[in-house]
């Protein structure tokens, strides 16, 4: 009953919704017809292994202000890390799923790119995994603790955030080529790994997939280029059963200035001079924070589709906001609208036949929310609100009301008077054939 009730409130949803996603039309990104420039940034963690470990809802939630006053509209972040506290392994390299800190932590990340409405990238594995632990090579050498990674933690994570505004794509791993060229792990094996995980994404879930290649050179086919160990080919017949479905949405590389005396730089040389595939976005997904102030306008007329600076929280000595912000600034003020696709502010997220508006406001709220509308004949009007994963937390309206302007109040509690967590709620609204729905924001 709650997944029908929750499937119903998000369907209602859905034309608003669609208003926060990006979306691939051949190689650009586009939220609606517009077409999308990620001016984006990292903030990998804050407390290394944040989600299932030190997670700061504060620390977040003032993060996510100061990129919004930058204008950035996309953040990359690390999820595992280094494997510490996400998924929950044995010695032998069987997952068994995740902790529930964990899952509560990456609620908090998706209710806060919703409220804030930057895109989020999770990058999922990265290089340090094997690095520092030896159950991620058992991992990688055998399919079936790879399956069990799959069915146990990645099935779960994909299917809860399925449809998820504000979530950009899911990264496969940080660097991934570095597990083979510096930690012992074949590089087939390493491959194989992305191919089963990309199947299975695109499988469970209607989201978009990549991964974050440390460098050019495994992408593209420039002379000092290896080719392009993750094209479509490659991770296909990489998969143990062919599945057509292992398959990355749009390319990633990274860049660092080290790699100048053989690639250049990806702010002097275009996507297509590198050699890569011109049938899906390419983003740089990281590079220094340090830099020219016109960095970002020059990846973008060199066929990029967005930068992300490295990082927001200066974790290392490639610097942080106060370095990007010059080059964040110039590119909003010679491409605006590349940047920003949304309005100003939380909307109500209502859908329903031409004619009727439904809006709430204010909206984030703290104290109380007023829902406003206009009926066109005298109807039963019932609305009912809901916490994300759809369990009816309180009735506000069962009644008949006359023609004309109406408002109902809610001041956040449930039906037994109690004050709710924040966080993000659904609500359902119907009156006689209408019917709406949205989210809402609390914020204590």
């Amino acid at each position: 009953m709650i997944k029908r009730i929750l499937s119903a409130i998000l369907m209602i949803s859905a034309v608003a919704a669609s208003a926060q996603k990006i979306t691939i039309q051949g190689n650009r990104f586009y939220e609606g017809t517009a077409p999308v420039f990620l001016n984006g940034v990292n903030t990998p963690w804050d407390n290394w292994n944040d989600f299932g470990g030190s997670y700061n809802h504060d620390w977040w939630n003032a993060e996510f202000i100061r990129l919004k006053e930058a204008h950035v509209n996309c953040v990359r972040v690390w999820i595992h890390c280094d494997g510490g506290k996400s998924p929950s392994t044995d010695a032998d390299g069987t997952v068994s799923g995740a902790t529930e800190a964990f899952w509560t932590h990456m609620d908090d990340l998706m209710d806060l790119a919703f409220v804030h409405e930057i895109y989020i990238l999770p990058a999922l594995w990265s290089f340090d995994m094997p690095k520092t632990n030896e159950r991620y090579k058992k991992m990688l050498a055998d399919t079936n603790k790879v399956q069990s990674y799959i069915d146990h933690f990645l099935i779960p994570l994909v299917e809860r955030y399925d449809g998820a505004p504000y979530l950009l794509a899911w990264e496969i791993c940080n660097e991934p080529e570095w597990i083979f060229e510096n930690y012992g792990v074949p590089q087939a094996q390493v491959i194989r790994m992305h191919a089963m995980l990309a199947a299975a994404i695109h499988e469970h879930c209607s989201e978009y997939v990549t991964t974050g290649s440390a460098c050019v050179k495994w992408n593209g086919s420039c002379s000092s280029c290896v080719g392009n160990l993750w094209s479509d080919a490659s991770l296909k017949n990489a998969h143990p059963r062919k599945f057509q479905n292992a398959f990355l949405d749009f390319y990633q590389v990274h860049y660092y200035s080290w790699q100048d005396p053989w690639f250049s730089t990806p702010m002097a040389r275009t996507v297509s001079a590198y050699g890569m595939p011109d049938d899906r976005p390419v983003l740089l997904g990281e590079m220094s924070a340090k830099g020219d102030a016109d960095r970002y306008i020059r990846l973008y007329e060199n066929g990029f589709d967005g930068g992300m600076g490295w990082t927001s929280n200066g974790v290392d000595d490639n610097g942080s906001l106060a370095d990007l912000n010059p080059a964040l600034a110039a590119f909003y003020a010679a491409y605006p609208d590349l940047v920003d696709m949304t309005q100003t502010g939380v909307q109500s997220g209502d859908a329903a036949p031409s004619g009727f508006k439904l809006g709430n406001y204010p909206n984030p709220f703290n104290s109380e929310t007023v829902f406003a509308f206009e009926l066109p004949a005298d109807s039963g009007v019932t609305l009912n609100l809901y916490t994300s994963q759809g369990l009816h937390v309180r009735t506000l309206a069962r009644r008949r009301l006359a023609a004309g302007p109406a408002s109902l109040k809610w001041n956040g509690r449930d039906e037994n008077g109690l004050p709710l967590s924040s966080g993000v709620y659904l609500y359902h609204f119907s009156a006689g054939d209408i019917e709406s729905g949205g989210r809402l924001v609390l914020l204590r």
